[in-house]
């Protein structure tokens, strides 16, 4: 009959949306799930550096913690002081504690304090550094010449003592810094006792991992150190 349409061509025409439709629907579906799949992994993540991360950190801020307390407890009096900082936990001693005037070699006195310092810095992995800081005066006779010189050979025996008692070499630094950290004035006995020291520093861990450096920022470190 003329003008009458076949039947076939009547439903293909739905057929063929149909199927567009259930295409559009898959790939809605499966774009869907990968993103949902997507979400749940980053969640997971989030959900484990929230679970192990801190915990870390918090054992190891820990361990810090219960380091400054125990050498409170053992070595802090009239002449030893402690500061605890986001770097580092020091301790200054004042150098007759350790040495006699114009000497680098330790006291027989000087043993048991640093006994202790190397037992409590073996708790835990952090670098130590040792500082040797002097007056202003000059230095007369005996083996130094200079403030300079004197500083740095202090630090250097107690570094020395420390490695012999089990402490790391790699972890230590010696810094002689003379007299050009003071911290008092020069122009008083009163002053030249206090500026007359040993420090020894336990550089504190970083957040985001390693252990504190740019000290310096805090009167300390690298510049000027012999």
């Amino acid at each position: 009959m003329r003008g009458s349409r076949d039947p076939t061509t009547l439903w293909m025409v739905p057929y063929a949306d149909l199927m567009s439709i259930m295409t559009m629907l898959f790939l809605g579906l499966f774009g869907f799930a990968y993103i949902q799949r997507k979400a749940q992994y980053e969640m997971a993540i989030a959900k484990l550096e929230q679970q192990f991360t801190p915990k870390k950190e918090k054992s190891q801020l820990l361990q810090e913690a219960q380091v400054a307390e125990r050498l409170e407890e053992e070595l802090l009096s009239g002449a030893t002081s402690m500061e605890i900082t986001a770097r580092r936990i020091r301790l200054s001693f004042a150098s007759p504690i350790l040495f006699d005037e114009g000497s680098a070699d330790l006291r027989t006195e000087a043993a048991p304090i640093l006994d202790k310092i190397a037992s409590a810095v073996s708790q835990i992995p952090n670098p130590v550094w040792v500082e040797g800081h002097t007056d202003d005066r000059r230095v007369l006779g005996g083996r130094f010449k200079t403030n300079w010189e004197l500083s740095a050979a202090r630090a250097y025996s107690v570094v020395a003592y420390l490695i012999k008692k089990g402490t790391s070499p790699a972890r230590l630094s010696i810094l002689g810094y003379g007299p050009h950290r003071p911290i008092a004035s020069n122009r008083t006995e009163d002053g030249r006792r206090k500026n007359r020291r040993i420090e020894i520093s336990i550089l504190r861990s970083r957040p985001e991992g390693g252990f504190a450096a740019g000290v310096s920022a805090e009167n300390t470190g690298p510049k000027g150190a012999l």
